[in-house]
């Protein structure tokens, strides 16, 4: 839900690429949304996984599904696929795999989330892998 709302905000947004990717060389990829993970399947609608990142691995380092298209047939498109349980492909997808470190701007704070959870609002967030800082059980 939380997700689809966003993607909502998106659509409707006046800055249409409000975030940017910074990477490890400092150059700058340019998005409209992210959704940065460390498992497969992310989260679940009812018994309905949703697959931005099907790499995505609590044993590997953090994957980021971006968007980098502001047309409005494109976020919807992107969260129909989704909602089918299928992972989202394209010239306007973004994926990464297996990251050390993924590092999210916007000139404005901008809204921020953890496990569907509002959390406040940032113009800079960095997520970090830790790998082994704690132990799960399957």
């Amino acid at each position: 839900m939380a997700t689809g709302k966003a993607i909502l905000e998106a659509a409707k947004s006046r800055d249409s690429k409000p975030l940017a990717l910074i990477t490890s060389d400092q150059t700058s990829q340019r998005m409209t949304m992210a959704l940065v993970t460390a498992t497969d399947p992310w989260t679940y609608i009812k018994e309905k996984p949703l697959r931005p990142t099907p790499r995505a691995s609590f044993a590997t380092g953090l994957d980021m599904m971006g968007i980098t298209s502001n047309k409005a047939s494109t976020l919807f498109n992107t969260a129909r696929t989704l909602m089918r349980g299928a992972t989202p492909q394209g010239p306007s997808i973004l994926q990464l795999h297996d990251q050390k470190s993924i590092v999210l701007e916007a000139l404005t704070s901008l809204p921020l989330q953890a496990d569907g959870e509002a959390i406040g609002f940032a113009k800079r967030v960095e997520f970090h892998n830790l790998p082994k800082a704690v132990e799960i059980y399957y």
